[in-house]
């Protein structure tokens, strides 16, 4: 374990000085406090101990074993009340580390769970021969189809699986998707003294909106990758025809998508506010934040070109 480091006595939440009030202690050291700033409740032995407040195995602050603390924070961020729990406002923030981790975790998610869509697809597709007792393809041509099935699932509503013709523009739900995530930070700074209850340090918000990124590649590969799965059973049985999961994947995949990132997004944030910034109101907060955030997003999407259209229709 490092050494301990000698840490300024500040708020946590708001980096406002205490060194006031840790020099006015004559004869005891209170355990608890409350900052005259923004109000927050004080645990004095976390905030001067340096070592106390640590979580070695957060990615962010850990001094060794890297690759092993990236896999157990990526882990944990995919379940946002655990993570907001167990990241705590005391944790230094290392920009550099949280967004190396964020870009990484996304990759880590997104390749991943397509590799083993790929695979559940290949398995889906070659069940009929087995079920007949019929041989199966050269051994190539398991091959092909695995690499099919794994630019099909990595590059989601470029086609539909077994008939021609573009899907919806899954992608402008995607830049949809990333606007409301990076503008979800900025409408907390819009938000009324009255809302917000307490001034929040801005690397707060940026270490909540770079950990909530890896909600983007989770959703859209879960989601697209389960239909995909259930287009090739639903081909079994009625080969040649569109049915009702390419007709689903085609009209209203993509608004799902949309739908399920708005409401991780709204969770994320809920946990965030509440479990870790300790803020009164956290529903309201994340709910006004999302509203807001999602109204200024489809505005910007209207100024891109032919990505305006498919949101309204």
């Amino acid at each position: 374990m490092p050494k301990a480091n000698k840490t300024l006595a500040e708020c946590p939440r708001c980096g406002y000085d205490l060194t006031g009030q840790v020099d006015s202690w004559a004869e005891v050291c209170p355990l608890r406090g409350l900052c005259s700033e923004c109000g927050l409740r004080l645990e004095y032995g976390a905030i001067l101990n340096w070592t106390r407040a640590q979580k070695w195995q957060f990615f962010e602050i850990a001094e060794s074993g890297l690759a092993r603390t990236f896999f157990i924070t990526t882990r944990r961020a995919v379940r946002p009340h655990r993570f907001w729990n167990w990241v705590r406002m005391e944790h230094p923030p290392n920009l550099f580390r949280m967004w190396a981790g964020a870009i990484f975790g996304c990759l880590t998610l997104y390749v991943p769970l397509a590799l083993v869509w790929a695979v559940v697809l290949a398995v889906v597709q070659y069940l009929p021969l087995f079920l007949k007792r019929q041989p199966v393809y050269y051994r190539f041509d398991l091959f092909k189809r695995l690499t099919s099935n794994f630019l099909h699932a990595m590059l989601p509503g470029e086609q539909s699986f077994y008939f021609s013709g573009p899907l919806k523009p899954l992608w402008v739900y995607v830049v949809l998707g990333a606007f409301v995530t990076f503008l979800t930070p900025l409408c907390f700074l819009c938000l009324p003294d009255t809302l917000r209850a307490a001034k929040v340090r801005r690397m707060h918000l940026v270490r909540i909106t770079a950990w909530s990124t890896l909600a983007i590649p989770l959703l859209l590969q879960s989601l697209h990758g389960f239909s995909l799965v259930l287009q090739a059973i639903e081909y079994i049985f009625r080969p040649y025809q569109q049915g009702v999961v390419y007709s689903f994947a085609r009209d209203h995949e993509s608004r799902v998508f949309l739908g399920l990132l708005i409401l991780w997004l709204f969770g994320w944030w809920f946990f965030a506010c509440r479990d870790y910034l300790k803020l009164p109101r956290a529903i309201a907060i994340a709910a006004a934040m999302i509203v807001m955030a999602l109204l200024f997003s489809v505005l910007l999407t209207l100024f891109i070109p032919r990505a305006g259209v498919p949101l309204l229709t």
